[in-house]
């Protein structure tokens, strides 16, 4: 198994556009296992190593803007998000990527329109000697108004995908919830809905309001398995005092 990126230079003059490979490089993956998702977030960081010093170089001559692409929707969620709540193999790593570039840079693309994947692959000669998305980049890079996304940026993932990566720990911050009335409070939520999930995702982001008000670092996205515990945690605990001391 191996990982790697790819570089295009694309310039723009009188509405056409030309698009080049500039430089490509690949590793072999580590030899001791290692899971898809942190193969696949090695070759963003490689790819953000390069591109650093690449621009370094091109923005002596003309300032230049540099886009990525991945198509691996785990490493897009974990580069656009908080690298604190990942174990430290992950963490580590986003938290260099985010230090080396925009994050806002980032896209998704088709693993079919990733030249990338010759690399990491592996690929007959012949058919990469006469391949124009190795020579050339992705199709939509060629046009005159290029996205700087493929249409596809979606970075919701099942919590199942990024569940092992998560901090384990059973600790939570403590938190006060100013109410005038506990009671009154689940009662105005129940009249919302009566589902549990939509309860809980309720909390969720009531909870994070909280968080959001009180701390600098703002808790943004989809919502985190810790997040949803931590929900349900407080939804019993209201619960239980609601039943404890009945309606007032």
């Amino acid at each position: 198994m191996a990982y790697g990126v790819v570089i295009y230079t694309r310039v723009v003059k009188d509405c056409n556009v030309e698009v080049n490979l500039l430089v490509s490089k690949s590793r072999v993956a580590p030899l001791t296992k290692i899971t898809m998702p942190r193969l696949e977030l090695l070759g963003a960081l490689l790819a953000a190593r390069l591109a650093s010093k690449v621009k370094a170089i091109v923005d002596l001559k003309r300032p230049s803007k540099v886009f990525f692409w991945t198509d691996s929707k785990i490493t897009l969620h974990w580069i656009k998000g908080s690298s604190k709540r990942w174990k430290s193999f992950v963490s580590n790593r986003v938290t260099e990527i985010q230090s080396l570039c925009d994050t806002s840079a980032w896209a998704h693309c088709p693993g079919k329109q990733n030249p990338a994947d010759f690399l990491s692959r592996g690929v007959n000669v012949e058919i990469l000697l006469n391949s124009d998305l190795w020579w050339k980049g992705p199709q939509f890079l060629r046009e005159v108004d290029f996205p700087t996304d493929t249409g596809n940026d979606d970075t919701s993932i099942s919590l199942h995908d990024i569940s092992d990566e998560l901090k384990k720990t059973s600790d939570y911050s403590p938190l006060t919830l100013t109410v005038l009335n506990h009671n009154s409070f689940i009662d105005d939520i129940l009249k919302i809905s009566n589902n549990y999930m939509s309860i809980i995702r309720i909390m969720c982001y009531v909870l994070r309001f909280i968080h959001n008000v009180k701390n600098i670092e703002r808790l943004t996205g989809h919502l985190t398995i810790k997040e949803l515990q931590r929900a349900e945690i407080y939804s019993a605990l209201f619960t239980k005092q609601r039943v404890s001391f009945g309606i007032e």
